[in-house]
């Protein structure tokens, strides 16, 4: 089997690499902190489950397991493991609580086992496994390795499991989930009063009738003081108690210039699973956050209008309050990912100052997005505050902010500098100081990929005034922030289950190529291990260089984020006179890639996407849920890549004097197909399931005659009168008691009339008036 001879392979070469670095290093160090074997022997001392051939039937044989075959050493493992561990501390009632219907969680070294991870059907690692009294489910997990929803599908199973033998959902009282919070740690809360309540305490001294009066007049002043430690006890706050005690006390301790500093709220309901699931780690994370970010709970259940006032949709609900900012968190649930998203979410700024070259070139090395804000000595303290401020969008992205006015970087990017003023001179008096925020991609410093002159937006919002007044500051922090937030993609996306929602769906309506790519299926051929991620890197190379050739047309053809919108008049007349575009002229085009294997079942659902069609390229607008298929070709057998055509080099036409448009005339077939679905000559697929296509038209359709009834009040109210008489007329024809003359057709049609003919010719209607 492949799999097998490959972990063995594997193993061999780690154990070798393992012995050696021991051999080399053991005198001075020891063992490696970071090596596979003390990892495994971390995980192995943290207490949670291992199973291995050994004592696999001993265990596996009865209840449900959830069995995540793993190799230590595998970066997709790695990630997984803090989640995993997490899950099996936290779902571990559901064996204790459950004891006539135990669902576990384990782990398996496929790295130490490769022949039996072969034995128990593992293709690749990690993988899920679901086993009911040791046997093997055909259930494999298909959705994002992230604790939200591994915790909901190994909630349902439990459940399922839980139902097929008759036990009930109810778990016993005394026995509390391991996720659920501990009502008497919310007791201290009260603590305070009772150390308030011994201040009185310093009269028995030998000057008794001085010390109140210098005791008094600080107790008010910490409420017109300065800002205050956020969260200073590092404790978990609770709405209705304390300073928030109600809506108003809330709104001003979250909102725009609260002393309070940023604050972490989670809005949930007692009977919510998830929120009971994340109960222990938002507890923790409040003492993580000590002295950082406020942590604070609202009970949905007990104060409904609270969540109704923030827009509460679902539970749980997690949102920063970060000086006015509001921003809704969207990952993971579990401590480490919580943690580190709120201490940047929290932050007062995200802008690191750098000296030289060699800081930047190392923060560009680190990154695969790094912004960095020139800027020369005399440029106002106002305007760089502005810009500070507008880089907060990129608190919680990957994207690096960065200031300098350093002498050195100022020479080495002299040429991207501009000054506010472009009609001032230079000379050496001049007060027109040059600014510029430049964006480096792909962890190259050589040059930057874009330019944005925020001392010579403001110049134009404030019309030449030299100040910069409140109403100017806020359009040009806003116009600012949106350069950033357009900009912070890498030129090549990784869809993952953290940034899926800010890719496909994100807040600029930006399309996306997205390119589906396997390490097994590449067209007709079907590789092995090695071979085929060897296909998946050749197809990712070829598809970052299609990337980069892509964004040298858009700089060149200019975009509406850039102010260079392109004169769309001279393709106005192939579209029509409706220009039925469906709104994505002029829109930008975000290049990402997505693991096809890990993903099949999600992309053949909302894609169509099938393993035999991979690599597969779409053109996915996540605005409309809607989606474009681009020209593809299969690869071939010697490991060419269908992304291998090389487009004709923009830089080298227009040297020549030609020019780029939505035309796209001479490019490569993939932005051939960009450009149709820009023009509108492409009608794009939809990537709702059935369903939901099917209530979206249902809806659409009452929309519709909603709209026409409103807009035609009257033809509406005659036509539902002239149906009513109708009918009426029908009845009564139908009972024989209608006033005379009542409709002729309504009594042919019940066999009372003269038409015989009529009645022979429709036989139910005869059989009836036989009968009677």
């Amino acid at each position: 089997m492949h799999f097998s001879s490959a972990l063995a392979l594997h193993a061999l070469l780690a154990a070798s690499t393992l012995s050696a670095s021991a051999s080399a290093q053991s005198s001075a160090l020891g063992v490696e902190r970071d090596s596979p074997v003390s990892s495994l022997q971390q995980r192995a001392d943290s207490g949670l489950r291992w199973l291995s051939s050994a004592n696999w039937t001993q265990h596996v044989s009865t209840g449900a397991w959830v069995i995540n075959f793993c190799q230590p050493t595998g970066p997709k493992c790695r990630q997984l493991d803090p989640v995993w561990a997490e899950l099996q501390k936290e779902k571990e009632y559901l064996s204790t609580s459950y004891p006539a219907a135990p669902l576990s969680l384990a782990e398996v070294n496929c790295l130490a086992e490769p022949q039996f991870c072969g034995k128990q059907n593992v293709e690749h690692t990690p993988d899920l496994g679901l086993y009911i009294d040791g046997q093997r489910q055909a259930t494999h997990f298909q959705g994002l390795r992230e604790y939200v929803q591994l915790s909901d599908w190994i909630e349902s199973i439990a459940k399922n499991y839980r139902k097929s033998k008759n036990v009930s959902d109810e778990a016993p009282a005394q026995q509390q989930p391991a996720g659920l919070p501990q009502p008497a740690k919310q007791v201290p809360q009260p603590a305070p009063a009772p150390a308030l309540a011994k201040a009185p305490a310093p009269p028995s001294h030998p000057a008794p009738a001085k010390a109140p009066a210098p005791l008094s007049p600080p107790v008010p002043a910490p409420l017109v003081a300065g800002p205050e430690v956020p969260n200073a006890r590092g404790e978990l706050m609770s709405y209705g108690t304390g300073q928030l005690s109600d809506l108003a006390s809330l709104n001003t301790y979250l909102g725009q210039g609260s002393r309070h500093g940023a604050s972490f709220v989670k809005f949930f309901a007692p009977w919510c699973p998830h929120c009971r699931a994340m109960a222990t780690a938002y507890e923790k994370l409040a003492v993580e956050l000590k002295g950082h970010v406020n942590v604070i709970e609202v009970n949905c259940e007990k104060y409904a209008d609270v969540c109704g006032h923030y827009a509460v949709a679902s539970f749980p609900t997690l949102k920063m309050f970060n000086d006015g900012d509001v921003t809704d968190y969207l990952g993971g649930r579990n401590l480490e990912a919580m943690k580190s998203w709120a201490e940047k979410a929290g932050s007062n700024s995200g802008v690191q100052v750098i000296d030289n070259s060699r800081e930047l070139e190392d923060k560009i090395r680190q990154h695969e997005v790094v912004f960095v804000y020139l800027v020369e000595p005399g440029v106002k303290k106002e305007d760089k505050i502005v810009i500070e401020k507008a880089s907060r969008v990129l608190l919680t992205t990957n994207a690096q902010f960065l200031q300098t006015s350093s002498p050195e970087l100022l020479r080495r990017f002299a040429s991207y500098l501009l000054a506010s003023d472009p009609n001032a001179k230079t000379t050496s008096n001049t007060q027109n100081s040059r600014s510029a925020i430049l964006v480096f991609k792909d962890r190259s410093a050589q040059y930057p990929v874009k330019t944005f002159y925020p001392g010579r937006v403001a110049f134009g919002l404030s019309g030449g005034n030299d100040k910069l007044h409140i109403g100017v500051g806020a359009q040009l922090s806003s116009q600012v922030g949106e350069w950033l937030n357009a900009n912070r993609y890498p030129t090549l996306s990784e869809i993952t289950g953290v940034n899926f929602g800010d890719v496909i769906h994100n807040k600029q309506s930006a399309l996306v190529v997205l390119a589906s790519l396997s390490d097994i299926h590449h067209g007709s051929v079907v590789a092995g291990t090695g071979t085929g991620a060897q296909l998946r890197d050749a197809e990712q190379a070829a598809l970052l260089q299609l990337a980069r050739k892509w964004r040298l047309e858009e700089d060149i053809r200019g975009t509406a984020v850039d102010g260079e919108v392109a004169d769309d008049k001279v393709d106005a007349a192939k579209v029509g006179k409706k220009g039925n575009t469906g709104g994505r002229r002029g829109r930008k085009v975000i290049w990402a890639w997505i693991d096809a294997d890990r993903w099949a079942k999600a992309l053949k659902e909302y894609y169509g996407v099938r393993p035999q069609d991979l690599p597969a390229l779409l053109l996915v607008d996540g605005s409309k849920l809607e989606y474009f298929r681009l020209p593809t070709v299969s690869t071939a057998t010697d490991g060419r890549s269908w992304l291998d055509v090389v487009p004709d080099t923009t830089a080298a036409a227009v040297e020549k004097g030609g020019s780029t448009s939505l035309s796209g005339t001479g490019s490569h077939p993939v932005f051939e197909g960009i450009y149709a679905a820009l023009r509108g000559e492409v009608k794009p697929r939809s990537s709702r399931t059935y369903v939901d296509r099917g209530v979206r038209g249902a809806e659409e359709t009452f929309s519709i005659i909603v709209d026409w009834t409103v807009r035609h009040a009257f033809i509406s109210f005659v036509f539902v009168l002239v149906i009513m008489a109708l009918l009426v007329s029908y009845v009564r024809a139908v009972e024989g008691g209608g006033a005379p003359g009542a409709g002729s057709w309504a009594r042919k049609l019940s066999g009372h009339g003269q038409g015989a003919s009529i009645g022979a010719s429709l036989p139910h209607y005869h059989a009836a008036n036989k009968a009677d």
